[in-house]
């Protein structure tokens, strides 16, 4: 599976991270796999990982949230190419391939 993220907004736009691997954690601090600087990002925000062949996206008990599709997330949720993954002010967009 090849994951890309594209950052559409925020200060970071442009950004284009490429993953063959899972998991892929986010957050502010510098050993996350996608480093968000945003200061209302938190340092373990959330985790995307690979469940029964779906990829699934994790909220870690950050402040702010994690929103998907402009849904804020509960726990956790399936995502799939095209979705936008909001983290702070930072819209990533997802694309996916086999």
């Amino acid at each position: 599976m090849h994951i890309v993220f594209t950052a559409i907004s925020g200060e970071q736009q442009g950004l284009v991270q490429e993953y063959t691997k899972l998991p892929v954690n986010i957050g502010r601090y510098p050993d996350n796999d996608i480093v968000i600087t945003d200061l209302i990002v938190s340092r373990k925000h959330c985790r995307i990982t690979l469940e029964e062949s779906k990829l699934v996206i994790c909220d870690l008990d950050s402040k702010n949230g994690t929103y998907v599709n402009g849904a804020r997330l509960k726990n956790t949720s399936s995502i799939v190419d095209g979705d936008i993954i909001t983290i702070g002010e930072i819209n990533l967009q997802l694309s996916v391939s086999n």
